[in-house]
């Protein structure tokens, strides 16, 4: 039987929020879970047209928590020609630096994984997917615990290139970083610091993540390495009446920032909800029963309900289908 010790792996979410404190693992990879620290000059690249970009706030945090988000296409580029031949963004989740002047020095924001990433011997150990001109350069720290800055151990750099990968404005690029035995334990922070300024200097990061892919061996891991069915909403391996009752009791049950008639009393501060749906899902506020993500449960998500009925993913059950 496998074992895992840690209150949140069968979490049975009968209340109206998943909650913010639960790690992030998606289907195998380690996502960064919280940012500890932004300086002042942190900003989303900003829509066609948008010079200045959006300065982060604590409820924009999230832009590079999570999955990759802004190739939505999945074609590494962070823009999509539209049908008049124009291109924009493919979504605005990045956070980074511009290129320019001394107003944009000395930018680094630091990154917390609640589960820390493992050194995997002979692999890689952490990817971080980016876009950058071509005379950008920042330097990657690392933490077991996070106490000062001196606690962090440099493990490498990202250096653009004109002309080539990275560099290639908007293009984006995977930096895989190994840590190479120097930590005793598991790493929880990150520390990504802008070393140059001037035109081309720019680096906007979409994701980080563990570089290796956790396959679970039993049910508990099914649901701390994040390959719960999606309507499994009790994360106990089958879908059935226990997560019907969750979804009932959350019918009809809205938290989406822009409509003022949804419930915002669940996020840390009402009055600063996250600034998408997005946001919510990604700061971790969304409703277990809210299964397409979009803020609201409805029919919708009765519908995607139905479709998993019955389906399960337990290891131990032979009558169980296994999706990784």
């Amino acid at each position: 039987m496998c074992r895992i010790v840690g209150s949140i792996l069968l979490v049975i979410v009968f209340g109206v929020f998943l909650g913010s404190a639960e790690a992030r693992y998606i289907k195998g990879r380690n996502w960064a879970d919280s940012i500890e620290h932004y300086t002042e000059r942190i900003q989303n690249y900003g829509l066609g047209g948008c010079s200045g970009g959006v300065l982060m706030e604590p409820n924009t945090t999230w832009w590079v928590l999570g999955p990759s988000d802004c190739d939505e296409d999945s074609d590494m580029d962070a823009f999509t020609e539209d049908v008049n031949g124009e291109l924009t963004i493919d979504n605005d989740y990045v956070a980074g630096w511009r290129g320019g002047g001394a107003v944009n020095k000395n930018q680094e924001i630091i990154l917390k994984f609640d589960y820390g990433l493992k050194d995997v011997p002979e692999a890689n150990d952490l990817v971080i997917r980016l876009y950058c001109g071509g005379k950008a350069r920042c330097s990657v720290w690392a933490s077991a615990e996070r106490n000062d800055v001196n606690d962090f151990v440099k493990i490498g750099e990202v250096v653009g290139h004109y002309d080539e990968m990275p560099g290639v404005p908007g293009k984006l690029y995977n930096a895989y970083f190994d840590f190479n035995d120097v930590f005793l334990d598991d790493v929880h922070y990150l520390r990504v610091c802008r070393e140059t300024i001037g035109a081309d200097t720019g680096v906007f990061f979409d994701s980080f993540a563990s570089a290796t892919v956790m396959e679970p061996n039993c049910c508990e891991e099914v649901v701390l390495f994040g390959w719960c069915i999606d309507s499994d909403i009790n994360s106990d391996c089958y879908v059935n009446f226990l997560d019907y009752a969750i979804l009932s009791s959350q019918w009809h049950e809205c938290n989406d920032p822009h409509n003022p008639d949804c419930d915002h009393t669940g996020f840390p501060d009402p009055n600063q909800p996250p600034s998408s749906c997005y946001g919510v899902w990604q700061s971790g506020y969304g409703f277990g029963a809210d299964l397409n993500r979009d803020c609201y449960v409805d029919i919708m998500d009765l519908t995607k309900f139905v479709s998993d009925w019955l389906r399960c993913n337990n290891l131990d059950d032979p009558a169980c289908e296994v999706d990784w």
